[in-house]
């Protein structure tokens, strides 16, 4: 039996560029998915690309999971180069070793979540986009969805800061006319 291996002491190199990408990531999930517009417009992309349902569902995953995580891995490989050609050429030590095998199993776990967490918030998005759609063009009862008042509150509920993007990117006016739309909705809707 073999003694369990000492802890791994993380340069700080390594740790920076864990952190960059971990910040990297989230600010790009933000960016990419927050805003409503966004998701309305991959939902317009995609609808208009995919030949029916089940194509739409697969360029989605091919879009939103395969695209990314093959991107993310072939940076991965690339930033890991040079010390593989180092471990092949027997420059590394054990530690080293250890090191570069803890490296790219972060990496590759890293780029998994983002790919997984990009197709969640793309499905989610869909969703949202729908509900916002229908609450727009008026068809939120012939689709069974709740009432605008029901999806803004669980939009403040559940996302706070996807409820308040066109304040806080476009400015008041969009912001006036989603409150009117929703309060044109309220009133149908009640009435």
């Amino acid at each position: 039996m073999s003694s369990p291996h000492t802890d791994l002491r993380w340069p700080w190199s390594l740790r920076l560029r864990h952190a960059t990408l971990y910040l990297l990531g989230m600010a790009l999930i933000a960016f990419v998915f927050l805003p409503l517009d966004n998701q309305c417009a991959f939902r317009g992309w995609v609808s208009r690309f995919s030949a029916g349902p089940a194509s739409a569902g697969q360029l989605n995953v091919l879009l939103f999971v395969w695209l990314p995580l093959l991107v993310l891995i072939a940076v991965c490989m690339l930033s890991l180069y040079r010390q593989v050609r180092r471990r092949d050429a027997g420059l590394l030590d054990e530690a080293g070793k250890r090191l570069l095998n803890d490296e790219m199993n972060w990496l590759l776990a890293f780029a998994g979540a983002l790919a997984a967490t990009t197709l969640v918030c793309r499905v989610a998005g869909q969703w949202w986009g729908v509900a916002a759609q229908a609450i727009s063009d008026g068809s939120a009862g012939v689709l069974g969805l709740p009432s605008a008042q029901a999806i803004q509150q669980c939009g403040q509920v559940l996302f706070p800061l996807a409820v308040r993007p066109p304040t806080v990117t476009r400015g008041l006016g969009r912001s006036r006319i989603l409150h009117r739309l929703f309060a044109q909705q309220r009133q149908r809707l009640a009435g």
